[in-house]
């Protein structure tokens, strides 16, 4: 999910990233950072996705989507 897709289903749930900063005790500079990609922090991620209420995986795929080997190391795992 792209930052503002992130930001337009906050919106469609009635959340505020305040909220989530307040909920978190984190400032709302960190919460606007994370749902930026400009920052991570797992708590913060999670706390979004529950917000959306989309799995995790699904609001920052980057992240947590599928894991892939580093090519070459495939056939070690195998």
């Amino acid at each position: 999910m792209k930052p503002l897709d992130r930001r337009i289903e906050l919106m469609r749930a009635g959340v505020r990233p305040a909220d989530i900063a307040r909920k978190a005790n984190v400032s709302h500079t960190a919460v606007c950072r994370v749902l930026e990609d400009l920052g991570t922090s797992d708590r913060l991620q999670k706390l979004i996705a529950k917000a959306i209420g989309q799995p995790v995986e699904n609001v920052f795929p980057e992240r947590y989507g599928k894991k892939t080997l580093t090519p070459g190391l495939e056939r070690l795992a195998g």
